[in-house]
Parts: C-alpha cells; sequence; structure tokens
C-alpha cells in the first residue's frame, strides 16, 4: 500500500503509483472526503458544472435552402409516422406539441426531450446545444 509522509508545513507527496492512477495535471485540485467510517478517500476534485459554460465555439448559423426543404420533408415524414395506426406512443401529445416546435427551430428529438422532461416536474433542461438552448425548456449550460 503507498504511503507518504508529512512535513512540518502539513505538505505531503502523492505516491507515484496514486499519481499513475490518477493521471492529475499541474495545478489539479484533489478533494479529501471523510466517509461515515472515518476513512479519508484522496480524489479528483469535481467541476462545478457552471465552468463549463460557453467551453465550446458557437456553430455557424447559416442556412440553406435546400436544408429548409430537407426539414420540412423530415417534419411530413415524422408526422406520417405519428399518424401511423400501428404505433403507439407513451405520449402522443408530447411528440405532437415537438412536432410543432420543431416546425418552429428546435430539433425534434431536442422538442422531444424538453417536453418529456416537464412531464416529470423537470423545469428545464441543461445543453451544450445553443441552438435547442434558444427554446423553452432549455437552459445553456
Amino acid at each position: 500500500m503507498p504511503s507518504s509522509t508529512i512535513t512540518s508545513k502539513g505538505q505531503t507527496t502523492i505516491p507515484g503509483e496514486i499519481r499513475n492512477y490518477l493521471t492529475p495535471k499541474r495545478s489539479d485540485r484533489v478533494e479529501f472526503v471523510v466517509e461515515p467510517d472515518g476513512k479519508v478517500v484522496l480524489k479528483p476534485a469535481t467541476v462545478d458544472i457552471a465552468e463549463l459554460k460557453d467551453i465550446l465555439a458557437p456553430a455557424p448559423r447559416r442556412v440553406s435552402l435546400e436544408d429548409m426543404e430537407q426539414r420540412a420533408r423530415a417534419a411530413d415524414v415524422l408526422e406520417q409516422i405519428l399518424r401511423t395506426a400501428q404505433l403507439t406512443l407513451e405520449n402522443s401529445r408530447e411528440a405532437w406539441t415537438a412536432l410543432s416546435e420543431y416546425s418552429d427551430g428546435p430539433d425534434f428529438s431536442d422538442a422531444l426531450i424538453a417536453l418529456a422532461n416537464l412531464h416529470p416536474g423537470c423545469e428545464n433542461t441543461v445543453t451544450f446545444d445553443r441552438k435547442a438552448s434558444r427554446h423553452r425548456g432549455f437552459v445553456l449550460l
């Protein structure tokens, strides 16, 4: 079992075997967690979700006529699927609302996810997708 000595300043060196396992980089933070049984565990510090905000560059916002026509065709296909008698949906109202919202902007799957998350009481769905974040039910991370 790897061990280390504490200096007079209260500092210690993480043994090489542990560093190799954790693969820390210079200035990385670690947490010391005291478990209920009194054991102290060293682990990489977690990142607050707010620190991830704006980590990705915005995607270009160009839309061609071909893209709009393809979206209209996709909406027609989705509508035909939703009208299929052999298909049973868990919540058809959410699917139809998602299709309606798809026509106004968000991807069908994004709209459906946001609506499905509202059902159990989730106020917002956190997303990295800037486009989706402009629509009801989403918050950009």
